[in-house]
């Protein structure tokens, strides 16, 4: 598995690929999305449009609780050393929650997330869903992520550095030539498999799709972390 960290802002953004070994988990977790939306769909927070789940969804669902159990395991010492965690304490991913928006114009509003949590966290069990196709099943889950700095992509997932105006005037030849994400937003488009990581903090949004019959679907969760018993 190859581990992306981008030191994006002032806290690193990590994100990777469950590649090919994620098609059983992915339609697992697609398969219990119908009965998410239909059971708890909870009042609209940041998404414009967009379905929003009721958090715990790991104490309801042996698919979302498998996905725990990788995130958990997957908080190595260099992602946590990276967001200057100790790395002798526990991670303990909680609060899994389901966003499936099928509205071409719906949207996730700028927003943060709990501060409690140290890091949250994403995950996309699907490429997006068009005519009723999984777009993954012709992809190659083991390409690399695709994450780029400026202009989004259509249903992108966009991280907003919170002094992006300062910075983009004070110093665009070290921007452009150096630090490629310094004043600049942040883009990854969702591809089934991916998983990001980023400091609860950090303002983000999600881009419409722009996509007449196409539904995109994601999961996010926050992380804290415990000290061992002694």
């Amino acid at each position: 598995m190859k581990i992306g960290m981008v030191h994006a802002f002032s806290n690193p953004i990590s994100y990777m690929s469950l590649g090919e070994e994620s098609r059983d988990l992915n339609k697992a977790i697609m398969f219990d999305t119908k009965q998410i939306l239909e059971k708890q769909t909870s009042p609209s927070r940041t998404g414009v449009g967009v379905n929003q789940s009721y958090g715990f969804l790991e104490n309801q669902y042996e698919s979302i609780d498998r996905l725990k159990t990788i995130v958990d395991s997957l908080l190595s010492k260099t992602v946590m050393q990276s967001f200057h965690i100790e790395t002798f304490q526990i991670p303990n991913s909680n609060n899994f929650w389901l966003n499936s928006n099928s509205n071409e114009s719906a949207w996730h509003m700028p927003h943060t997330h709990n501060v409690i949590d140290t890091i949250s966290g994403v995950y996309f069990p699907s490429s997006g869903i068009q005519d009723g196709v999984e777009i993954s099943e012709s992809q190659n889950l083991n390409e690399d992520v695709f994450i780029r700095p400026g202009r989004s992509n259509n249903g992108d997932l966009i991280f907003m550095d919170p002094i992006m105006t300062k910075e983009s005037m004070v110093m665009p030849n070290v921007r452009v030539n150096k630090y490629p994400f310094y004043g600049m937003p942040l883009c990854i488009t969702p591809k089934a498999g991916t998983l990001v990581f980023f400091a609860s903090w950090i303002p983000h949004l999600v881009a419409p799709t722009c996509k007449e019959n196409f539904t995109r679907t994601s999961i996010a969760f926050g992380v804290r972390f415990n000290q061992p018993n002694v």
